[in-house]
């Protein structure tokens, strides 16, 4: 999980809008959004939710 919130923050700083207008930014932004969900799941499951012994 940190590695995930670790690499979306790396490509957000250091992303360059001519690479994601190339992309699209409709596809650029569903996946932000799936990577943004992901990593919540993962802050959820790891962090906040206690494992049931």
């Amino acid at each position: 999980t940190q590695r995930r919130a670790g690499r979306l923050q790396a490509d957000l700083k250091y992303g360059r809008i001519d690479e994601i207008l190339a992309t699209g930014l409709h596809a650029f932004l569903t996946q932000f959004l799936d990577r943004v969900n992901d990593l919540g799941t993962g802050i959820s499951r790891d962090f906040l939710v206690p494992v049931a012994a």
